[in-house]
């Protein structure tokens, strides 16, 4: 992966442009020097139970992440396929936006590297990561049913 200069046409300077090779959506979420993020980060579900005063309106929006998850993925799939930026932008922010609501933090991080790569127009790194964000989508999908909604079946 590589770094370079802003590439992006609306004058934000700070905007990094990131370029993803094949294979390298793990690689790009952990080159902060950070860590590996949790697939699923129960405290958030629990935060949202809280907030709702409701488990049941935590968990039915859990239910409907895994329900939306094929149409969200397909439609970022088809926008950057397509090379459709700001219908990739707009599917990349819903993933990112619903991923970081349901503690998806590994899908959430990706999502974001993701929106900046399409950010600078590369979408054929873009394409790159889709399989790793269908990787991430499918793991947090069991994470989400294993640990979280496990008594709901």
């Amino acid at each position: 992966m590589s770094s370079s200069g802003s590439g992006s046409s609306d004058g934000d300077s700070s905007l990094e442009c990131l370029h993803a090779a094949p294979g390298q959506g793990h690689a790009m979420i952990t080159e902060s020097g950070q860590g590996t993020p949790p697939v699923l980060d129960l405290r958030i579900l629990a935060d949202l139970e809280e907030d709702f005063d409701s488990p049941s309106v935590a968990r039915s929006f859990a239910q409907d992440y895994i329900g939306l998850w094929k149409q969200r993925l397909d439609r970022l799939t088809f926008a950057v396929n397509s090379d459709d930026r700001e219908a990739a932008l707009d599917a990349g922010l819903s993933l990112k936006n619903s991923s970081a609501m349901v503690g998806a933090v590994r899908l959430s991080v990706l999502a974001v590297k993701l929106l900046q790569i399409i950010q600078c127009g590369d979408m054929r790194s873009a394409r790159s990561l889709l399989p790793a964000v269908a990787e991430e989508g499918a793991e947090t999908i069991r994470a989400i049913q294993h640990d979280y909604l496990r008594g709901d079946r």
